[in-house]
């Protein structure tokens, strides 16, 4: 039966460590009156605020998702699509097969590295077609988990839908996927209720390899 884990598995290669470059806000009192230097200043103050958080613990997201999936029996509607060649199927997993479909979510917290922190801008907007915020969570600067989504209630915490994007291109290889996880709440908790993962690889002298895995959780 093939996982995300078997995903991850295939496209594996020797990755180089990527290095962010601190930014650093710079101002010029001397060219700018007095209320624009507050302004500056203050913008300064607050995106260095938000870049020393942590925008979302994914592992302890995922560790609760796999505890209440598997306390709870739930069942599973998966589809692969690979190259076009598309696998329905349909079962309870056990423990260990829920901890490989999600696996692949838990490289999201690269967006927590101290290496990728500073990497990050953040902005809140509100969703024009729900009552929910979204927080944006963008690269400028070279990092894999190149753009990240929360859709929340509240507070993050009550997080109701991730999007993600993930990228690399090295000499070898250029790597996307494309993530997408939602969240339903259910008594006192929120229980996730459908994902998926859409991406290729384009291996160097090879062909693209392009895939879709959607996963529909009987809740």
């Amino acid at each position: 039966m093939f996982s995300l884990i078997n995903l991850s598995s295939m496209f594996k290669v020797q990755r180089a460590r990527l290095k962010a470059v601190s930014k650093h806000c710079t101002l010029n009192l001397e060219q700018v009156i007095l209320a624009f230097a507050i302004v500056a200043l203050t913008s300064c103050t607050q995106q260095k605020i938000a870049t020393t958080e942590t925008f979302l613990n994914f592992d302890s997201l995922i560790n609760t998702q796999l505890q209440r999936l598997e306390n709870h029996g739930y069942e599973l509607n998966k589809s692969v699509q690979i190259d076009g060649k598309q696998e329905d199927t349909r079962f309870v997993p056990d423990s260990a097969q829920w901890a490989s479909e999600l696996e692949i979510f838990r490289q999201l917290d690269a967006v927590n590295k101290a290496s990728f922190r500073n990497a990050y801008v953040v902005s809140d907007t509100r969703d024009t077609n729900s009552n929910l915020t979204i927080r944006e969570i963008k690269a400028e600067q070279d990092a894999p988990v190149s753009l990240v989504r929360l859709y929340y209630l509240r507070t993050p915490a009550d997080i109701r839908k991730i999007e993600a994007t993930w990228f690399e291109e090295t000499a070898l290889y250029t790597n996307t996927r494309r993530m997408i996880m939602e969240f339903e709440s259910i008594g006192t908790g929120l229980t996730v209720n459908r994902y998926r993962v859409e991406g290729f690889q384009k291996m160097v002298m090879d062909d693209s390899v392009h895939f879709i895995i959607a996963g529909q959780i009987g809740i």
